[in-house]
């Protein structure tokens, strides 16, 4: 199975989108400026940011108490998400293949935590352990369906529909 992956020049794509969010989530959400960006953007919908590191969770609260969103952070596992099944309409996971020890299970878990037909949005960086097949292997029994795949600049963009 191909992605249909298109090499597109710069700038990195940005996360889109065509139907309403309700719930978002941000995997590796670091200090939490991605995080605010996208619930700025995702203007109504609540976000939350998960992250590995209890203090960059920490300074991630510390900026969203100076912001009028609909924001949460937590400390958590890609691999053990905390939040039920079909919680999102929407997750964010850059970097996850490159940062997991197992990411068929990482793969299964945003699966599990997103809404049939809810988007999961993907970046990942090209080389390493990192290619097409290796994502289209990834993809397959969790029921995502690639919807949009670029390359720019050495970055893979891949969103999958949930079906």
């Amino acid at each position: 199975m191909s992605l249909g992956v298109q090499r597109m020049p710069s700038p990195r794509p940005r996360l889109a989108t065509e139907r309403s969010v309700e719930w978002a989530l941000d995997l590796g959400c670091g200090s939490g400026e991605g995080t605010l960006a996208l619930a700025e953007r995702l203007n109504g919908a609540r976000v939350v940011g998960l992250d590995a590191s209890l203090s960059n969770v920490r300074e991630a609260l510390a900026r969203a108490r100076h912001v009028a969103l609909d924001v949460r952070f937590a400390v958590g596992d890609v691999h053990g998400l905390p939040f039920p099944d079909e919680t999102f309409d929407l997750v964010r996971a850059p970097g996850v293949l490159e940062r997991s020890d197992d990411p068929r299970a990482a793969f299964h878990e945003l699966a599990r935590v997103t809404r049939a037909r809810g988007v999961v949005c993907l970046e990942e960086w090209l080389g390493g352990s990192v290619d097409e097949a290796r994502l289209s292997s990834l993809l397959r029994g969790v029921r995502l369906e690639p919807s949009a795949a670029t390359v720019r600049d050495g970055w893979l963009s891949l969103q999958g529909t949930k079906r």
